[in-house]
């Protein structure tokens, strides 16, 4: 573990580096070793994934990323199964369940069943066939049209006299595309890493959430779920983006809670959509029940609140508790009587002094001056004697400011002589421009002694090598 925590303190640097944050070694490590105590139940479990990556931290796998169903165009097919089953003259009652059962298997909908008894045992009761959570919702459809007989009914083809076809299959062929929109490979990231926990709302994103370190008024939230023992944090990239998955473009981000067969869902981002959300819960569900070693059987409920005793948000956590609002949507694994209430969330460590503090919107105490290390020389200083070069802060010893290019640059600077004699400064390749200059002169040697670039038409910038 020690090995493991030296490596995340480096990569803890490289964030704070990034997005320009205050920190220092002592803080670090109070965070991080917060995380690993934390945390470790979780690692242990997540190992157990045949997906698992121990240098990410996280289970890895593709997936085919849904897009939104078409809402109307599957209305308007079950609205022309309803008619087609009028135009078959079916009884009133089979009319009535072919109708309700309809009915039931679309109401989410979703691209699979839903995780919801009442809708599966409408379907049941009223057609007699078998369906269960997870499978095709055009499917059961299908099985439920059979069950009446709208498959088998045919009408005469209005351009071709004496030719039979089955108007069913034209119907179906469009409501089973509305409810099959074309899918694409995405990659789903599950991780428990310290910094993809600080980087969920990265700026290399296109999107913005309260918890991003470039400004958000939640930015510790990040630390209180780097610090509790139940929080994921889900990714979806682009299928050829590799690790740290902190530090590329999220085209959604999800926290996942879960604890003794209790998984929460919180709110997705950058936008709330249904399909999504049942594809990212039912691929959680599948990870922790082949890490459990456990049937992938759950109870979804939706709707739930903070009164229903299913979590608590811990005291001082600095998160913004987005599953309090109507966000959350809780899967119970089958097979246990009870369930003991997630705590989701810890005590903000300052990055500094490593103390507990309350500022949600800041990642150090009050208390401690803003201080940062720097990269080249290690040397822990105050943020006002760094500056801020190539994406990483260098104190004013390991940095040198160039006379001529007026930048900073990090390394070992050449020396030249300024019209007055002075000794300036200067990167590697203004020097050759000053060099280049002076080499061909006739009183080079003399120069640099009488300060002969003083009036030296062709001196570089006024210098002299």
């Amino acid at each position: 573990m020690e090995a493991m925590i030296q490596r995340l303190k480096q990569q803890f640097y490289d964030v704070m580096y990034k997005y320009e944050k205050p920190f220092a070694e002592t803080g670090v490590l109070a965070n991080l070793n917060q995380w690993a105590t934390a945390k470790r139940p979780m690692l242990e479990l997540l190992r157990h994934h045949p997906n698992w990556q121990e240098e990410d931290l996280a289970v890895v796998m593709e997936i085919k990323n849904v897009r939104p169903i078409d809402r109307d165009a599957v209305d308007e097919g079950v609205f022309a199964l309803r008619e087609l089953g009028e135009e078959m003259q079916l009884p009133a009652e089979q009319r009535k369940n072919l109708y309700g059962a309809l009915c039931a298997a679309i109401t989410g909908y979703e691209l699979l069943m839903p995780d919801n008894d009442n809708y599966l045992d409408t379907i049941r009761s009223l057609t007699g066939i078998s369906c269960v959570a997870g499978q095709k919702t055009s499917r059961v459809i299908n099985r439920i049209c059979c069950q009446f007989g709208l498959d088998q009914y045919t009408v005469e083809r209005p351009d071709a006299p004496g030719q039979m076809v089955h108007p069913y299959n034209v119907i179906f062929a469009r409501l089973s595309d509305a409810l099959n929109p074309p899918a694409d490979t995405k990659k789903l990231v599950l991780s428990i890493h310290p910094c993809d926990f600080l980087e969920m709302s990265g700026k290399d994103s296109t999107w913005k959430s309260c918890h991003r370190l470039n400004g958000g008024s939640y930015q510790a939230g990040c630390q209180s779920y780097m610090g509790d023992g139940v929080s994921m944090v889900l990714f979806v990239v682009e299928p050829d983006q590799t690790g740290p998955y902190g530090k590329v473009p999220h085209l959604n981000r999800q926290i996942f809670c879960y604890g003794d067969g209790l998984l929460l869902q919180s709110r997705l981002y950058p936008e709330r959509n249904d399909d999504v959300n049942t594809l990212y819960r039912h691929t959680v569900q599948a990870i922790l029940a082949t890490c459990l070693q456990r049937p992938n059987q759950w109870k979804v409920k939706r709707d739930i609140r903070k009164e229903n005793e299913f979590w608590h948000t811990v005291s001082q956590s600095c998160h913004y508790p987005d599953y309090d609002h109507g966000y959350a949507i809780l899967s119970l694994l089958k097979g246990q009587d009870s369930y003991t209430p997630l705590k989701i969330g810890s005590v903000s460590l300052c990055t500094i002094c490593g103390q507990p503090k309350s500022e949600s919107s800041l990642l150090q105490c009050t208390q401690c001056e803003p201080v940062a290390i720097c990269a080249a020389c290690g040397k822990t200083l105050p943020m006002r004697d760094l500056e801020h070069y190539e994406g990483k802060f260098y104190c004013k010893d390991c940095l040198y400011w160039c006379s001529v290019c007026r930048k900073y640059h990090l390394g070992i600077p050449r020396k030249v002589f300024g019209r007055r004699g002075q000794e300036k400064s200067v990167c590697p390749d203004c020097y050759r421009n000053v060099a280049d200059t002076c080499r061909g002169c006739l009183i080079h040697e003399q120069c640099l002694d009488f300060g002969g670039n003083r009036f030296c038409p062709t001196a570089y910038e006024g210098l002299a090598a």
